[in-house]
């Protein structure tokens, strides 16, 4: 009789620690999927609740600038999906054998800043897209123009993805540089245009 005690105490305790540990389990499942469901709000948002980041730029928004020079007479940036769409017309006219690239500026209204560029080195036929960080000194390369960027009738257009660019308040100027010379402003007046 002593033996069939012992052995359905034990029962009691085995299915007792398995009911505990199926709360347990339960109970961090929850916070999982809360954390998961916290994640997946930020990364729609593009916020970091962790770390106190600001969204991304919004959508909806659109700028223009008319130019210092044919090779830039204007830029238009549009924000659409969580991407910056940049359309440049006159790209025809830039002649080089080397290397030419256009470079946006975008500045939020707490002062940081990111350059997008676009980059083309004629003579080895290679292209490059991304987004360099001014306050942390940090480059995001995005791709080739193969990946983001269309050639159409002389017109210079880019989708690129945003991943980096935060906050509101958005200013923005454009540059071209042709064999590492700044050829070219929008605005003409190397000032800085809003994104509304």
């Amino acid at each position: 009789m002593h033996g069939k005690k012992v052995t359905a105490v034990v029962a009691l305790l085995l299915m007792f620690g398995f009911l505990t540990a199926c709360g347990v389990s339960k109970e961090s499942t929850a916070a999982d999927k809360a954390e998961t469901q916290s994640e997946a709000e930020d990364a729609i948002k593009g916020t970091n609740s962790e770390d106190g980041q600001e969204p991304l730029i919004d959508n909806g928004l659109h700028g223009e600038c008319s130019g210092s020079d044919p090779r830039l007479q204007s830029v238009k940036v549009n924000t659409n999906s969580y991407k910056i769409q940049v359309e440049i017309p006159n790209n025809n006219l830039i002649q080089t054998s080397d290397f030419y690239g256009y470079f946006i500026m975008f500045t939020n209204d707490a002062g940081e800043s990111w350059q997008a560029g676009f980059k083309n080195i004629v003579n080895s036929h290679e292209t490059s897209v991304g987004v360099f960080d001014m306050e942390t000194s940090k480059q995001n390369n995005l791709g080739t123009w193969n990946d983001l960027v269309t050639l159409q009738d002389g017109t210079f257009y880019a989708l690129l993805p945003n991943q980096d660019i935060r906050g509101t308040g958005i200013k923005w100027n454009a540059t071209l540089s042709i064999d590492g010379r700044d050829v070219a402003t929008c605005p003409a007046d190397g000032s800085d245009t809003t994104l509304e």
